[in-house]
């Protein structure tokens, strides 16, 4: 088996999926890279918008999504399902679980909508003026990198879409009450029936006997 080791290895086929992938140093990774399929999955916001309308249940939570497509950072269905939770405990700063763009994006983003900006040129200078001011780093190269990573995420288009949709999920059935407690009655008995010994005695915890 130890000889057929390497042949075994090279005609092995592997699916691996990550949120990012490392391996040594960056020529290695590279190389590995090399040497596979890579499929790259990083959906627009509105894409994301589309998808949680199909079964998200909370239409406040998503309308204030689907109206700022073009200013939330990476908008994920996770968000919209917390911004919920913190919602239904009565909770006014529940936007704040849907982050906007900060930082050098939100300037990108605010001199490219800045339709009195007509060139190229003008555009980075007026990023450099604004990242100055808040002490940021304000190099062309930095410009035009954020700008590239924004339009390919779909956030720098000049006629944003404008979705009006109805979510179509329901909420998720919460116990309340005396249901709520005996749900919980009913997970400790279930806890207990399953991981407890069935030879210590619930009441006294002490050690009994198997019979013969």
């Amino acid at each position: 088996m130890l000889s057929n080791g390497p042949e075994l290895l090279r005609q092995l086929q592997v699916c691996i999926i990550c949120n990012s992938f490392r391996f040594g140093h960056s020529d290695e990774t590279a190389a590995i890279i090399d040497r596979c399929q890579c499929y790259n999955f990083d959906p627009t916001n509105e894409e994301v918008a589309r998808y949680v309308a199909e079964w998200f249940w909370d239409q406040e939570v998503f309308d204030y999504a689907a109206n700022h497509l073009q200013e939330i950072d990476k908008l994920t269905a996770r968000m919209c399902v917390k911004a919920w939770e913190r919602r239904e405990k009565q909770d006014v700063n529940w936007m704040n679980e849907i982050p906007l763009l900060s930082g050098v994006d939100a300037i990108v983003q605010q001199v490219w909508n800045d339709k009195s900006l007509t060139t190229a040129v003008e555009r980075v200078k007026e990023f450099q003026r604004i990242a100055k001011l808040n002490d940021l780093p304000d190099s062309r190269a930095t410009f035009m990198r954020h700008q590239k990573e924004l339009r390919e995420r779909g956030m720098l288009s000049l006629c944003p879409p404008e979705l009006k949709l109805t979510v179509k999920g329901r909420p998720p059935a919460i116990p309340m009450g005396v249901e709520a407690i005996l749900s919980d009655i009913g997970l400790v008995d279930l806890e207990q029936e399953v991981f407890e010994p069935k030879s210590i005695s619930r009441d006294l915890r002490l050690y009994v006997p198997p019979q013969t």
